[in-house]
């Protein structure tokens, strides 16, 4: 009786991964009638998150197959609080510091197709963050006859990785906003007017 079945855990990880656990307690008494403490639903979420992160195996060599014509890629660093309690405190809400950890991300998807695949990690600097970029093209559906368009924000560690991990199949173009704000900045010093 005190157990969470298989479908609600799915439902749980949902709601857990998107909102806080206090919502997602309102959120499945609203949506669901079901009564869950939010304790339940941080310990299910994390477990769910623990295990995909266990079991993820990166796809680190070319694939033979042809793959898709062409599949889009894109990668981008940004920096995320990373609360931690004191671990002699009693009270784990007393004693918190704050860090902030980079967060690597990237997404691959066929041109002209809707489904997208999602990879990050904090560790492992560029080289690891390179490693999920060319895992996500994979499932995208990179192969040998595979065109990859690289878009991102002109960081040199991205273009570094899109060459290191599709060779010459890669290009890389800094994305239009990032282009035109480089520009701007530069404007200044090409002309007075």
């Amino acid at each position: 009786c005190r157990g969470v079945s298989a479908p609600l855990q799915r439902v749980v990880t949902d709601f857990g991964a998107d909102h806080p656990f206090r919502q997602v307690s309102e959120k499945l008494q609203e949506h669901y009638g079901i009564s869950l403490p939010p304790e339940t639903i941080r310990q299910t979420t994390e477990r769910h998150g623990r295990l995909m992160l266990e079991d993820t195996v990166l796809e680190t060599t070319r694939p033979e197959r042809p793959g898709k014509a062409c599949v889009l890629v894109e990668m981008d660093g940004g920096m995320v609080p990373i609360v931690t309690s004191a671990p002699e405190a009693a009270d784990r809400r007393k004693g918190k510091t704050l860090n902030w950890q980079e967060l690597k991300l990237c997404i691959a998807r066929e041109l002209g197709s809707a489904p997208r695949f999602y990879g990050g990690t904090f560790n492992g600097g560029t080289e690891q963050a390179g490693q999920h970029l060319h895992h996500c093209a994979c499932l995208a559906g990179f192969g040998r006859a595979t065109d990859i368009h690289g878009v991102g924000d002109g960081a040199v560690w991205i273009a570094d990785q899109i060459e290191h991990c599709f060779g010459s199949q890669g290009a890389y173009l800094v994305d239009f906003y990032h282009l035109s704000e480089y520009l701007a900045e530069a404007a200044a010093s090409c002309s007075s007017d």
